[in-house]
């Protein structure tokens, strides 16, 4: 018998209430949720997972080029909460002219 992790929707609508504007989609693919998150609010939003969510670990960052699609770049962070038993994954995307995003070292020491 395996284990059904908890819900992730209250997440993602905590963060929608706490930061109207900074998650422009959310969808679901393969049974995980992803978070499309603006990219100012980046810093904020992981900052409030890991805070007042209990997402204390950063599992991991990749980029993806949509060359020659625009925004070309989506940045995508793997997010987990051990005690809650919970990932999610969140996007930023950024176009080639603005491809930066700030750092998250502040926030998760990884």
């Amino acid at each position: 018998m395996s284990v059904q992790a908890p819900e992730i929707a209250p997440v993602v609508e905590a963060l929608e209430a706490r930061f109207p504007g900074a998650v422009t989609e959310r969808r679901t693919d393969r049974g995980q949720t992803i978070a499309y998150v603006a990219p100012a609010s980046i810093v904020e939003v992981c900052r409030f997972l890991k805070e007042e969510q209990q997402f204390e670990r950063l599992a991991g960052i990749t980029v993806v080029d949509w060359y020659p699609l625009e925004p070309r770049f989506e940045v995508v962070y793997f997010v987990h909460s051990i005690r809650r038993q919970q990932r999610l994954r969140l996007k930023c995307r950024v176009s080639e002219e603005q491809a930066e995003l700030d750092s998250l070292t502040d926030v998760w020491r990884s």
